[in-house]
């Protein structure tokens, strides 16, 4: 009995030691990692300081080109978003970086599935960070039984193995400034269905987007919802929650989701909801050119007020 104790002891002493070095392990890979998504967050969360950020789900990242954003608004810019992620990722970001710096201007591609609805919830890319206070709340408000297991390195890396070497081994070169281009069109893509269904916000999901609003305010940061085209959709329904919360709390939006300039041309695009680097382009001019007329025209209005309120004695 005694034997079979001793046996129980040293077995559980060996998995909690093997259970510290994967997460000393993986913590070390995933913190100097070279390339992929692991080094991209990293520098997101870390080191840069661009004035315009640009933030949401994969239509994010593919749509939008920085340098386009800094050759129209002679500011420096970087793509902050990230496939299949929305508000959780993204407020998450917005708390790290402001704690080292205010950029100027962020402009939110809003996608309601990963935004706005109660299911996709994506949190894989969070789980690292599980000790970080905006990211144990996110974790705990979401589910705090899966928050606890995350304590036990192991789990909370569990099928990041091979994304972690590879990241700190190579990096991927498609990425610029967070901004990943497709080449082409997928011609297995069909059209969208058009819904009438107006998507409710999940009451966690409107939480993060009033907190991450409430720091833009706090911060003096410029926040600017923008709507991606969708090829050949007809109406923007889905859009509709977000376009109340956008009104409520005095936000500019350009929507593009049925802008016929775009979604009527399939050459540009490389699935039904993911432009091509050929439309790309074109749709970061147009939105980088309705920023500046939006920020000229409040820089006028704020002249205006000033040279109202100069005393003429």
């Amino acid at each position: 009995m005694k034997r079979f104790a001793l046996f129980i002891m040293a077995t559980l002493v060996a998995i909690a030691l093997c259970d510290q070095i994967v997460g000393v392990t993986a913590d070390y890979l995933n913190d100097h990692a070279r390339g992929g998504t692991s080094e991209l967050l990293h520098r997101i969360r870390y080191e840069i300081n661009d004035d315009v950020l640009i933030m949401g789900a994969s239509v994010a990242v593919n749509n939008y080109d920085p340098q386009i954003f800094e050759d129209s608004l002679g500011m420096s810019c970087f793509d902050c978003g990230r496939h299949t992620n929305g508000i959780f990722l993204m407020y998450s970001h917005l708390s790290f970086i402001t704690r080292r710096y205010s950029p100027k201007l962020i402009i939110y591609d809003v996608f309601p599935y990963y935004d706005i609805a109660s299911k996709n919830d994506q949190t894989v890319w969070l789980r690292p960070k599980y000790d970080d206070p905006a990211v144990k709340e996110i974790l705990c408000d979401l589910n705090v039984d899966e928050y606890r297991k995350l304590h036990i390195n192991s789990y909370r890396y569990q099928g990041f193995a091979w994304r972690l070497i590879s990241d700190y081994f190579y990096s991927e070169a498609n990425a610029t400034k967070g901004h990943e281009r497709l080449i082409g069109q997928n011609p297995n893509s069909p059209d969208p269905s058009n819904s009438n269904k107006i998507i409710p916000f999940a009451p966690i999901k409107l939480k993060y987007w009033e907190k991450f609003i409430s720091i833009c305010r706090e911060k003096k940061i410029k926040l600017v919802f923008v709507t991606s085209p969708i090829r050949s959709l007809r109406n923007d329904t889905e859009w509709h929650s977000i376009q109340q919360l956008a009104s409520k709390y005095d936000i500019p939006v350009f929507s593009h989701v049925t802008d016929s300039v775009f979604n009527q041309r399939k050459d540009i695009y490389w699935n039904a909801i993911h432009l091509n680097s050929k439309g790309a382009e074109m749709y970061s001019r147009q939105v980088a050119s309705e920023i500046k007329q939006l920020l000229n025209a409040e820089q006028d209005s704020v002249g205006a007020l000033n040279r109202s309120q100069v005393s003429p004695y």
